[in-house]
């Protein structure tokens, strides 16, 4: 699979996971998981290729958009 083709099923992934999964502990919690697997093994693996660089740049961002993105689960934004 080529870079570009692994980068669209990542970000498939990243939508599905940012637009669908609902409680707000969950994707605090997945996003945490994910920012910290794609930040260790950024900074542990020292030599990797294009296709794993591609996936652990994926993960890192999917991460920080559950963790940093807005509840998706509530209809208004006045409410806390």
């Amino acid at each position: 699979m080529t870079a570009p083709m692994l980068f669209g099923v990542c970000m498939t992934v990243h939508w599905l996971l940012v637009f669908k999964l609902k409680p707000c502990m969950v994707r605090k919690c997945v996003g945490l998981v994910f920012i910290c697997i794609g930040a260790f093994a950024l900074f542990k693996l020292s030599d990797y290729s294009e296709a794993q660089f591609t996936v652990l740049v994926a993960l890192t961002s999917s991460g920080l958009a559950l963790l940093f993105g807005r509840d998706r689960s509530r209809k208004a934004e006045g409410e806390s």
